[in-house]
């Protein structure tokens, strides 16, 4: 944990940029863009997991609730985003 401290508190602005873009990337890996969603008694769309009699409900712990977000863009706007990021990363990482 206090490595983890030590190499933020080292960080560039250009290796933090990086390191958020790289989280983003990986957000939209994560996105199962088949999983239905569900609308809750508190009228919020729930995203929802059905593996054979079993329904598990999403909690979005992730910053500014990105997993839900990527999930409302569909498919393609997360693939053209995932493009542009990874451009401006290489644009960072070459500069």
């Amino acid at each position: 944990m206090r490595e983890d401290y030590q190499s933020l508190k080292a960080a560039t602005y250009k290796e933090s940029l990086v390191k958020g873009i790289d989280y983003y990337l990986e957000m939209i890996r994560k996105v199962r863009f088949t999983d239905p969603a569900m609308l809750s008694r508190h009228r919020n769309w729930i995203i929802t997991n059905v593996t054979g009699n079993l329904c598990t409900f999403l909690n979005d712990e992730s910053a500014f609730k990105c997993y839900s977000l990527i999930y409302r863009m569909g498919p393609v706007a997360a693939n053209q985003l995932r493009s542009y990021l990874d451009k401006a990363k290489k644009e960072l990482q070459k500069s």
